[in-house]
């Protein structure tokens, strides 16, 4: 097996990972497994309240998040590249993710490993970068 594919493995598995970004290494996992999110949570000594970054290849990848038709023509200004939007989610989506915002924040990557980590994994995953100092995103709402 490839590394790539020891990687997604690992995402599947509920592991936490590291890789690379347009700027910096990010810590990421599998966006729809909760015990996977406490763990980063928990890795990065993160509240709990201040939300996560999705980031992902293909608007598509972010359907179970956010209505993508409401909003593409607007992110798609944007994307691909580093920015990171401030969407309104669907109903149900992860306190974990969103924390105590009233949005999530998503960014749609042109970096080639996200590319080719989101493609094999087939979806989007969340973003965190290792510092301690701690952002969650400064995009512009959608």
């Amino acid at each position: 097996m490839d590394s790539l594919g020891s990687v997604v493995n690992s995402l599947h598995a509920g592991q936490v990972i590291a890789y690379p970004t347009e700027g910096v290494w990010g810590l990421g996992c599998d966006p729809f497994n909760e015990e996977a999110i406490s763990m980063l949570l928990k890795m990065k000594g993160r509240s709990e309240n201040k939300g996560l970054i999705l980031i992902g290849s293909d608007l598509k990848q972010f359907s179970a998040f956010i209505e993508i038709d409401k909003y593409k023509d607007k992110l798609l200004e944007k994307w691909p590249g580093p920015h990171t939007w401030l969407v309104p989610p669907r109903e149900n989506i992860s306190k974990l993710i969103i924390g105590n915002n009233q949005n999530i924040a998503l960014r749609l990557s042109s970096h080639k490993e996200v590319i080719e980590l989101c493609e094999k994994f087939e979806g989007c995953l969340l973003y965190t970068s290792p510092s301690p100092r701690d952002q969650r995103g400064s995009g512009v709402s959608a």
